[in-house]
């Protein structure tokens, strides 16, 4: 006998596979498929210049995909809970091991974020002071402090892997 909540829900698992799977397609083989020439960093450049609107499109259907599909996990567990529950659901160990994932991807996206905004700033820092819209002193600081982010980052990065490995 099923419950309401699990009608609900699978109702929305329903909608979610089919919605999310225009938006990955359109994502995937549209706008990068149309974009991204392989082996041509610079074709790729070009297009995704000429096109950026597609692009940004590209992106956001996979960020409202990503969205969707843990929405779409947690509809399919109420429906499929009362199937098994220990099949459909994690016990105390696997949550406990799956959160120390997640938080060491969070940490390691962090820190490869973390170089990437470095080296961008220090871009926009150089530009600045270039321009002379702001005061070359604060130009100046930005650049300087940009790159000790990524140095002081990939000085920590270098000493774990060499004191503790992978």
């Amino acid at each position: 006998m099923t419950e309401e909540a699990q009608r609900t829900a699978a109702g929305i698992a329903g909608f979610l596979y089919l919605f999310l799977m225009a938006t990955g397609v359109f994502a995937e083989l549209y706008a990068r498929g149309s974009l991204i020439v392989p082996g041509n960093a610079a074709a790729t450049a070009a297009n995704i210049a000429a096109s950026e609107r597609l692009f940004r499109l590209g992106t956001v259907s996979d960020l409202i995909t990503f969205a969707g599909d843990a929405i779409l996990v947690w509809a399919l567990y109420v429906v499929l809970k009362p199937v098994n529950r220990n099949v459909a659901t994690f016990d105390t160990q696997q949550l406990q091991a799956l959160a120390r994932v997640f938080i060491g991807v969070q940490a390691d996206g962090y820190r490869i974020g973390i170089e990437f905004f470095g080296l961008g700033s220090a871009v926009f820092g150089y530009l600045w002071l270039q321009s002379r819209y702001i005061p070359r002193g604060l130009a100046v600081l930005g650049v300087v402090g940009s790159l000790v982010a990524v140095v002081v980052v990939s000085f920590a990065l270098g000493i774990w892997l060499i004191v503790k490995g992978i």
